[in-house]
């Protein structure tokens, strides 16, 4: 006999839990504290099933045999329901995990304060252009050893070997933010080291001896080139800072002189 909205409750809680038969497998079950659980027996591939549709009475008679229904129409096709909702399940849980992207921002967000804005620009900038696009969007829980060396190789590719390798280092360590952070628990990106090609090591122009110098600044003063070109030498010669520092450098970052100083 089929349930009715008066039997639903009138039905009482008792000392063990009991069922409540509606029709086509649905039922209700009564627990003693009172609960009202609608349930779905099935068959599928000959092994019995059962499917949790919901508590009364926030999910209504009418609104429990509509989903008994739309799980006999996925029998019917060949499909198991409980299975169509464990997927929906985790793709509705994997929404609500923090992406690889939203963590990397985090992390660079925490420790841009450490850099100049333009190697913070930088750093963001190269993962935006080479790790986001590949696995930015991911649960940063899903992404495997193998997905990172994919997208490093990428870069590796184009024969940019140096970047290749701070990629890595910026994706170690946005992976070791998550952990301490409780949002991960591996760093994926450790394994690879001896998985990618290692950069040329820098070539360092031998350094003048003494008596090399008088010689190497009359040719400076000969110099017919550039004008600034042969300023800047001489410049970084009296300063002793490295060549980014001084051709990025602002008058405002020179003492003013009481003499106009003398030219070079």
């Amino acid at each position: 006999m089929a349930l009715t909205d008066t039997k639903l409750r009138a039905a009482k809680p008792d000392k063990k839990p009991y069922k409540v038969f509606d029709t086509g497998g649905l039922f209700i079950k009564v627990t003693p504290s009172g609960g009202k659980l609608w349930r779905f027996r099935f068959k599928f591939a000959d092994k019995e099933k059962l499917m949790t549709l919901g508590e009364y009475p926030e999910v209504s008679l009418v609104e429990a045999r509509r989903r008994r229904d739309a799980a006999l129409g996925k029998l019917e096709d060949g499909k198991d329901p409980t299975e169509d909702k464990r997927r929906q399940k985790e793709a509705k849980k994997d929404t609500s995990l923090p992406t690889f992207e939203k963590v990397a921002r985090e992390w660079h967000e925490n420790r841009k304060h450490e850099w100049t804005p333009a190697y913070a620009d930088q750093i963001i900038l190269r993962l935006e252009a080479d790790i986001f696009t590949q696995s930015g969007s991911k649960p940063i829980t899903d992404i495997e050893p193998q997905e990172m060396l994919a997208a490093l190789r990428k870069v590796e590719e184009r024969g940019v070997l140096e970047t290749t390798r701070r990629l890595k280092q910026y994706s170690s360590a946005i992976f070791r933010f998550g952990i301490a952070s409780g949002l991960c628990r591996h760093d994926p990106a450790a394994p690879l080291k001896g998985a990618l090609k290692a950069p040329p090591k820098p070539v360092h122009h031998k350094s003048l001896a003494r008596h090399e110098v008088g010689e190497f600044l009359h040719r400076l003063d000969a110099y017919d080139g550039e004008p600034e070109t042969r300023l800047a030498i001489y410049l970084a010669m009296l300063t002793v800072v490295r060549t980014t520092e001084l051709r990025a450098a602002l008058w405002t970052e020179f003492e003013a002189l009481d003499e106009p100083a003398k030219a070079l």
